[in-house]
């Protein structure tokens, strides 16, 4: 790639050109986070089909020349999707750095045919970053041009992950008062379910007579129905709303104030997802798995089913077929060695966006530093 010249007169866009409709979110943080930072830039994002509001992408060498001589983009920014070889040879002939994140199998097989066999290594020489899945997709970009230096493993480009607020004294003292005892959590449960959990706390504390089962209810004003089911299931039962805090004579406890899930993730281990054997997630399972809380969760997913399958491919969450499995789930994880090895990758798979945001937030500091702006 040519060096920075007087020839080209850079505007102040970032060409996000995403492969991925299921990325939008995440593009959209990206471009919040960087004009949050004062930064003079826009985003134009295109599409692989045209919607109300997004463009589809430029097709062919003229109407790319075209696309990038109007924006005169300092950085495309390629999210998914093919590294289309046209829009790789129209940005290295006016010194535009491209950044490639989440470049999949199917995309480096399509390069590897045809006219652009011939030719690669020009077009990926002067990339200013590729980021990929796994060390076999690293050397493949490698083998058609870019440099080693430019290319870095990591998970594609995502939202944010929120990370729950909590009480830290709070915490402390309620850790103390527990003496350690073993624990496990239901979140963001229903009345419907607590017959379920029942059950499945039943079966664990075969083996672990100690315990507790933490219950957070989808809606905190069914928390005292669900305590008064789990009660007629012959438990002894704390209600977080009526003053009670964990004790050891309970069995389980029902905390039923909002905005502690936070809290209970802290001290819990193992966290079932709840909805999940039903309708659906009641929450991100990045959340949980932040905190240090291995996912249990049933077949139901949405609208989480990428996050939730990225944890299990991890080896970072259980998945249980049905309602009966819970109980059996629940006592594997007691093994404090293995969750605690499935609560590290849950970690690192919930850090992995965030780092590539981190390093795609430098480079494009660094280019609005080297143009002036």
């Amino acid at each position: 790639m040519a060096q920075l010249g007087s020839q080209v007169s850079y505007g102040n866009t970032i060409w996000l050109r995403c492969g991925d409709p299921s990325r939008l979110g995440a593009i959209a943080a990206l471009a919040a986070r960087v004009q949050g930072e004062g930064d003079p830039v826009r985003f134009r994002v295109t599409l692989a089909r045209a919607t109300g509001d997004h463009m589809a992408h430029p097709q062919g060498g003229r109407e790319i020349r075209a696309f990038l001589a109007r924006e005169r983009p300092l950085f495309a920014i390629m999210v998914g999707g093919t590294l289309d070889a046209a829009t790789l040879s129209g940005c290295a002939a006016i010194n535009v750095p491209v950044i490639a994140i989440d470049a999949r199998p199917d995309t480096l097989r399509e390069m590897t045919g045809g006219w652009f066999r011939a030719k690669p290594k020009p077009m990926l020489a002067g990339i200013a970053a590729a980021f990929v899945s796994n060390p076999e997709y690293a050397r493949r970009m490698q083998d058609l041009g870019a440099p080693g230096d430019k290319v870095a493993i990591g998970g594609p480009l995502e939202e944010g992950v929120t990370i729950l607020a909590h009480n830290e004294a709070e915490r402390h003292e309620i850790a103390q008062s527990l003496r350690n005892r073993p624990l496990w959590l239901a979140r963001a449960t229903t009345v419907a379910e607590a017959n379920v959990l029942a059950k499945a706390h039943r079966y664990a504390a075969r083996r672990s007579h100690r315990l507790l089962m933490l219950v957070t209810p989808a809606l905190s004003r069914d928390g005292a129905d669900i305590a008064r089911n789990l009660r007629d299931a012959g438990f002894q039962v704390g209600l977080r709303s009526e003053g009670e805090e964990p004790e050891e004579a309970m069995q389980a406890y029902v905390a039923d104030l909002e905005g502690e899930d936070g809290l209970w993730l802290r001290l819990a281990p193992i966290c079932f997802a709840g909805g999940t054997l039903t309708r659906g997630a009641a929450n991100d399972p990045f959340e949980s798995a932040a905190l240090g809380s291995v996912v249990v969760h049933g077949l139901n997913t949405q609208p989480y089913e990428d996050r939730f399958q990225r944890l299990l491919r991890a080896g970072a969450s259980l998945c249980i077929a049905d309602a009966n499995k819970l109980g059996e789930a629940v006592e594997t994880l007691l093994a404090a060695d293995r969750t605690a090895e499935m609560a590290t990758a849950g970690w690192e798979v919930t850090s992995s966006g965030a780092e590539i945001s981190n390093r795609v937030m430098t480079l494009i500091q660094d280019r609005l530093d080297a143009v002036g702006y």
